[in-house]
């Protein structure tokens, strides 16, 4: 009788609250993965657009003056990237010089986005110095994700007929400009 009266109590047995959690924790771990490569994508799309921007700036510069914003090597997380050179000359179109959407962001000293450190930002070469001044320019930069558009024009050829292209083995780093 004792046993009858405890069976008929309705509940759930362990084995069934252990599949439950279970299935919860599956489900849990693939929504997170989707979550963190949808993330990773937006960044990348925000990227794209940041150096599109910056690349129609440096064009309406050339279009103005004939001449490309000169400027050594300088990357966004750079402490004086916003005082830089080329944010004084396309502040017209440009008022403040975009950064990249991580926090781990270059800074300079070797730390650059295709020397296979990881971090991410945006660097800009101008040429400084010959006869081309001027005339061709460079912005690399570091995507999380190999699928984009942009590996048919990665790489430019200076003007004195060298192609640079910063791409290591992992396809990510894209290298843009202007080829003479």
């Amino acid at each position: 009788m004792y046993y009858e009266r405890f069976r008929s109590e309705k509940g759930f047995t362990l084995i069934e609250l252990l599949v439950v959690i279970a299935i919860i924790g599956v489900l849990a771990s693939v929504v997170l993965a989707s979550l963190n490569t949808a993330r990773s994508k937006a960044r990348d799309a925000q990227r794209l657009s940041d150096i599109r921007t910056l690349q129609t700036a440096i064009e309406a510069v050339y279009t103005e003056t004939g001449q490309y914003p000169s400027g050594n090597w300088q990357c966004s997380g750079d402490a004086d990237w916003q005082t830089f050179t080329l944010s004084s000359a396309i502040s017209s179109w440009l008022p403040q010089l975009p950064t990249d959407p991580t926090s781990n962001t270059t800074s300079g000293g070797g730390s650059y986005p295709w020397n296979g450190s990881g971090n991410y930002g945006y660097c800009y070469f101008g040429n400084t110095g010959g006869d081309w001044l001027g005339q061709a320019y460079m912005v690399v930069f570091l995507l999380e994700n190999r699928d984009f558009d942009l590996d048919a024009i990665d790489g430019v050829t200076n003007c004195s007929g060298s192609t640079y292209n910063y791409d290591g083995e992992d396809g990510y780093v894209i290298t843009l400009g202007t080829s003479c």
